[in-house]
């Protein structure tokens, strides 16, 4: 079935990538050893977003990074294939927890 709108085939393109739980929760390793844990369900384009707001906002993973550069970053997929946002939520947070805090870079920690 032709779309009649270029809007209608990216539109089912997005609800296709979504139905086929791309749900991930990956990590951030730096070379000094400081972590970010974050998850998403377009890792690409999540990737790709860290990598532009790391070049306008401040934060205190976007001054690490920018200080060691994007290439000493390691990125490890901790989980992948997650049914769905809750379940993503509740891993994230579970491994958020599990590293020291001294050595996280997150600053949106739910419970600590």
């Amino acid at each position: 079935m032709p779309y009649k709108y270029k809007s209608d085939q990216s539109k089912r393109d997005k609800e296709y990538r979504r139905s086929i739980s791309n749900h991930c929760v990956y990590l951030f390793e730096l070379p000094d050893g400081k972590m970010y844990v974050g998850s998403t369900d377009l890792l690409t384009y999540r990737l790709n977003t860290h990598r532009q707001k790391s070049k306008k906002t401040r934060s205190k993973l976007y001054e690490a990074i920018n200080e060691v550069g994007w290439q000493t970053v390691r990125v490890h997929i901790l989980v992948k294939n997650i049914p769905n946002k809750k379940i993503r939520l509740s891993i994230e947070q579970y491994f958020v927890e599990m590293i020291p805090k001294n050595m996280l870079l997150n600053t949106d920690i739910k419970c600590r």
